[in-house]
């Protein structure tokens, strides 16, 4: 095996997100793969590279997702066994909640491939962007927490009332399958009464989408928590839940930085 890989991220918004560098790299490469989120990126991936192909028919209904994850990782294998210049672009950051992306470097590079990951812009650099400015918190200073959000119930994860907390997928929650259905409202249910435990019924979150293309705004649902299982989402809907109470200042702290107390 001696082809090389490059594996990128095309952001969010349509086309728009694809960085200067990753292009260059789509133009050259031998082979693309590509796993997108709408049809419009992958139009215009085919038409730098006529021959580009779309990792998608690996997603079944009824198949697991890391059963479709393992099956592009041998196909991306087996790319690179033929010795091309491989390259792999994904939605969002290759690196950020995405098994697909590290896992083929990592595979490439345990058999003697060059392999290198680009960044991309993912749907937390856009939410940040989005809400940033609506807020009534800084999340720099507040802080925040962010977990899968099957995963955050599965583990039993306890949230800081005191920082934000962003919840990904929420949409999804304890599907393991790749299913073509809406979302799971029963999972929602579940993580609305597992998050009662920690806020306040009527705590305001927010049930955020960022805008697959430029033209269009992001979704921002305001809601207080109790309605959360009622509420529109899709698959790609991500919760933030601001702080429920500012966090105490330690004084004595503040005088050996050599800070104000107030």
């Amino acid at each position: 095996m001696n082809g090389s890989l490059w594996v990128a991220g095309a952001g969010i918004q349509m086309v728009s997100h694809v960085t200067l560098q990753t292009r260059g790299l789509i133009r050259h490469a031998q082979k693309l793969l590509f796993l997108v989120s709408e049809p419009g990126t992958a139009a215009w991936l085919r038409r730098l590279q006529p021959g580009a192909e779309s990792l998608d028919a690996f997603f079944l209904p009824g198949r697991s997702r890391q059963e479709s994850y393992e099956r592009m990782l041998d196909h991306i294998a087996s790319r690179l066994r033929d010795g091309c210049r491989l390259g792999v672009l994904l939605y969002g950051h290759p690196a950020v909640f995405s098994y697909l992306g590290p896992e083929a470097v990592r595979r490439a590079r345990a058999a003697g491939c060059e392999a290198e990951m680009l960044p991309g812009i993912s749907a937390e650099d856009c939410l940040f962007a989005d809400l940033g400015a609506a807020l009534d918190f800084d999340l720099s200073t507040a802080g925040y927490q962010c977990f899968e959000a099957t995963l955050f119930l599965l583990q039993h994860r306890r949230p800081d009332p005191l920082c934000a907390l962003i919840l990904w997928q929420i949409g999804i929650v304890g599907q393991y399958q790749y299913e073509l259905a809406g979302p799971n409202r029963a999972g929602l249910q579940l993580l609305a009464a597992e998050l009662l435990r920690y806020y306040p019924a009527g705590h305001q979150v927010i049930c955020y989408e960022a805008a697959n293309f430029p033209a269009c705004p992001p979704s921002i649902q305001p809601m207080p928590l109790h309605r959360l299982p009622a509420a529109k989402i899709t698959r790609l809907t991500t919760l933030l839940i601001p702080p429920a109470a500012a966090p105490p200042r330690d004084g004595e702290m503040a005088k050996k930085l050599g800070l104000p107390e107030a």
